[in-house]
């Protein structure tokens, strides 16, 4: 049996293991966005508008986080932590930690890094961006680093004495996530763009609220996404077939991980049609709601695939 980690907009699904992105990308820039930034700094919507019309980059610049310079921020380079092989660096919830990367062109680019969300005072953690000592837009004065969370193992299929499901506490779940582009979720999905003059930039990290811990820190754009058109002409150039056999039902509510708390299993009886469902009594059977209507949240579930091929998500 292979195993398959996807997200509800994984199309092809293959013995090996992968997370979908939700942002949708375009090689041009995208100035479209509500201004309720109270910021002194110049609007994101007014930083993008200057490069409405460049390409960019597809150059990737690695930073090298052991060469750091911190500001009444404690550090911490770590090996090997929590199953991240490559070096990681661990950020106090205080101060300034500050990087270098020379750019051989100038222009705008995203940062994508690896992070894993250290569980102390469980609040939001949050940071502010410089480069090159300035906030270049009001964006970059309030990113948010996401945790993940799932259904509390202790109270999963538990019952009342009526029979009714009840639902399990969310909790922190730490794990790494990787390939994480900064970004503004209350109006963006696509990566946030900074400015990088040619030669030598620095990059500051400062620290509103909560420690981090990163790895795998770059600039970099995100890749094009191709149209749907060209993607099916590609499947059909690798000989790719639609699969054989049975539906693949998965049990919403039984979502593996969920970027929120409100993300929590919901009892649905508007219809017998949705699974489980049992009559006089309350069942667990969907997620989501008007609880799941802001951007950046997401839900991840993990199944199993008998047979390789291409599938409809329905």
């Amino acid at each position: 049996m292979k195993r398959v980690l996807a997200s509800v907009l994984a199309i092809l699904m293959v013995s090996s293991s992968s997370i979908v992105s939700m942002a949708e990308k375009s090689d041009k820039v995208d100035a479209v966005a509500p201004d309720v930034s109270s910021s002194k700094a110049e609007t994101y919507v007014s930083f993008l508008s200057k490069y409405e019309n460049d390409e960019l980059s597809k150059k990737q610049y690695n930073i090298d986080i052991t060469q750091h310079v911190s500001e009444n921020c404690e550090t911490e380079i770590r090996q090997n932590y929590n199953g991240k092989q490559q070096v990681s660096l661990y950020t106090g919830d205080k101060g300034k930690v500050t990087f270098t990367v020379n750019v051989e062109k100038a222009g705008l680019y995203g940062i994508k890094l690896d992070y894993f969300a250290e569980n102390v005072r469980g609040a939001e953690i949050e940071r502010k961006i410089l480069i090159n000592g300035e906030y270049q837009h009001d964006a970059a004065e309030h990113l948010t680093f996401k945790r993940i969370y799932i259904d509390d193992p202790k109270g999963l299929d538990a019952v009342d004495f009526k029979g009714n499901d009840i639902r399990p506490s969310q909790i922190k779940h730490p794990i790494w996530q990787d390939n994480y582009y900064l970004r503004d979720t209350d109006f963006y999905i696509s990566a946030m763009l900074f400015y990088f003059k040619e030669g030598t930039n620095t990059i500051t990290f400062e620290s509103i609220s909560e420690p981090l811990t990163i790895s795998n820190l770059s600039i970099q754009n995100e890749d094009d996404r191709l149209e749907y058109e060209k993607i099916a002409a590609e499947y059909k150039d690798k000989g790719y077939k639609p699969a054989d056999g049975d539906p693949i039902i998965i049990q919403a509510e039984k979502a593996k991980y969920k970027s929120d708390t409100v993300l929590y299993p919901l009892v649905d009886r508007t219809s017998p049609a949705t699974t489980p469902y049992e009559s006089g009594v309350e069942k667990l059977n969907s997620i989501g709601g008007y609880r799941w209507a802001n951007a950046g949240q997401f839900l991840v579930w993990d199944f199993e695939v008998k047979e390789e091929g291409l599938y409809n998500i329905y």
